[in-house]
């Protein structure tokens, strides 16, 4: 990071005016701050990651090849402190992870007492389930599971992308006819560590998965 950012990071997080910085309200700017710093904190643990547009879960860069390679913290700067509140990781081999994504509270649950998933495996809540990480391997080969096939489950491998914490999503509530956010949190931090292979068993399941929904 640079003398000048370092010096902005510090005058921000102390809570001082930055009104010399910019116009814009403190409070959406303190905000974009820890964004920042969760973007950085998860680009120490080698996870190479994205900025999503806010309206909508696409990537705000081309980003082709942050597949292979980690932004840099200017980068990091402009696209978080800027103003998107998504972040996503790019799955697959540069990454190390594998990420199996359950729809639901109950399907999640299943997975982990089906497949004696470990307490430590690293997770994300999301709006309706959560994600799980494993360590990736390529010998799983690409595993894809249609999405018009409504399974309640999908594979985050090679070369796709995935939400991670703080990112919050907004979602429009029929009842109330409102937006309401969501964040995302860890349920189980990222620790590299503790990235176990995926079962033997659950890949099976999720091939024979992936087969029929085709």
């Amino acid at each position: 990071m640079s003398d000048k950012l370092k010096k902005t990071v510090e005058v921000l997080a102390s809570g001082m005016p930055i009104n010399k910085l910019n116009n814009k309200d403190n409070t959406m700017k303190i905000e974009n701050l820890e964004m920042y710093k969760a973007a950085e904190e998860l680009t120490q643990k080698q996870i190479s990651i994205i900025p999503l547009c806010k309206a909508y879960s696409c990537p705000k860069i081309h980003w082709k090849k942050y597949q292979s390679t980690i932004a840099d913290n200017k980068k990091l700067w402009h696209w978080f402190f800027e103003g998107s509140n998504r972040v996503a990781g790019i799955a697959g081999k540069f990454s190390g992870t594998l990420i199996v994504d359950c729809e639901s509270q109950e399907l999640y649950e299943h997975l982990c007492s089906k497949y004696d998933i470990p307490a430590k495996t690293p997770r994300v809540k999301t709006q309706n389930g959560c994600h799980l990480f494993f360590k990736y391997d390529p010998s799983h080969g690409e595993i894809k599971i249609r999405a018009t096939n409504r399974v309640g489950i999908d594979i985050i491998g090679q070369g796709k992308y995935h939400l991670l914490p703080p990112s919050i999503v907004n979602n429009w509530n029929v009842v109330h006819k409102c937006m309401l956010d969501h964040q995302y949190i860890w349920e189980v931090e990222f620790d590299r560590a503790n990235l176990q292979p995926i079962p033997d068993d659950l890949i099976k399941d999720l091939k024979m998965i992936a087969e029929k929904s085709h």
